[in-house]
C-alpha cells in the first residue's frame, strides 16, 4: 500500500468563493420559558403569539396584590409624614413668633426693672420664665421638625423605590 500525504492546517474563518448547497432542517425550540421577578396575576398581554419582540419589550402586565398594598401603604406613610412636617413647620413659626414677642416683653421689663422700682422682682421673674419656656418650646419644636423632615425624606425614598419596582 502506498503512503498518502497528509497536510495539517489550522482552522480559520474566511469567505467561500462558491456557495454551498446543503440539505437539512433548522429546528427552533417550540417554547421559551419566561419568568417574572415578582409573583402576580396576568392582567394584560401586550405581545401576540409569533410576534417579534426585543429585549426590554413589555410582554405582559402582572397584578401583585401584596406589592400594590405595600405601595399604597408607602404612599399613605409619605402623605402622613408630609402633613406632620407641615403641622410642625406651622408650630415652629408660631413658637418663633411667641419667643420673639416674649423676648421683647422680657427685655422691656428688664430695662424698667433696672431703672424704676415700679417693676417687682416677681413680675421680672414671670417674664423671664415665660421667655425661657417659649425658647425651650421653640427648640423642641425645631428638633421635632428636623425629625419629621428626616422621616418625610425616608418615606419619599421608600415610595420611589416601590414605584420603581
Amino acid at each position: 500500500m502506498g503512503e498518502a500525504a497528509v497536510e495539517l492546517v489550522r482552522p480559520e474563518q474566511r469567505s467561500l468563493e462558491a456557495p454551498l448547497k446543503m440539505q437539512g432542517q433548522m429546528a427552533f425550540p417550540p417554547r421559551l420559558a419566561l419568568f417574572a421577578e415578582e409573583a402576580g396575576i396576568v392582567a394584560s398581554i401586550f405581545a401576540k403569539p409569533g410576534q417579534n419582540v426585543r429585549k426590554g419589550d413589555s410582554l405582559l402586565l402582572l397584578r401583585n396584590a401584596a406589592l400594590e398594598a405595600e405601595l399604597l401603604g408607602a404612599r399613605i406613610r409619605y402623605e402622613e409624614a408630609r402633613k406632620d412636617s407641615a403641622v410642625l413647620a406651622a408650630r415652629m413659626s408660631k413658637a418663633e413668633a411667641e419667643r420673639t414677642l416674649l423676648k421683647k416683653q422680657f427685655d422691656r421689663i428688664a430695662r424698667k426693672y433696672g431703672r424704676v422700682a415700679s417693676v417687682t422682682l416677681e413680675k421680672y421673674d414671670e417674664a423671664e420664665t415665660a421667655y425661657l419656656k417659649a425658647r425651650a418650646d421653640y427648640e423642641m419644636t425645631r428638633a421635632e421638625l428636623l425629625h419629621a423632615d428626616e422621616a418625610l425624606q425616608l418615606a419619599r425614598q421608600n415610595l420611589e423605590l416601590l414605584e420603581a419596582r
